[in-house]
């Protein structure tokens, strides 16, 4: 058996592997991208209606009913305070 030599071993002059530093950057920004294109497109698919008129409006049928948000007392003064409101002198 003999063993014949091709090439020698010798130390690279550039790095094998990729440059590091651009190679996150770019995946951060991808990163970056690709979620605010899905939380867009989310937007667009999960549609709410704020009143039963604008759904009635947009579907064109019937709207038998609807579920309101039921607030506690501690929402209610924050919500008051958020719309300028004072505090009713008759809540408890």
């Amino acid at each position: 058996m003999q063993f014949r030599i091709v090439d020698p071993p010798e130390v690279p002059l550039k790095p094998v592997a990729p440059n590091r530093p651009l190679l996150l950057s770019g995946v951060t920004l991808a990163g970056l991208l690709l979620g605010i294109g899905i939380a867009a497109a989310m937007s667009h698919v999960h549609t709410t209606f704020i009143t039963v008129g604008n759904l009635k409006n947009i579907t064109s049928l019937p709207v038998l009913g609807s579920v309101s948000a039921i607030l506690n007392d501690q929402q209610r003064a924050q919500e008051r305070l958020r719309l300028g409101r004072s505090p009713s002198p008759f809540s408890s």
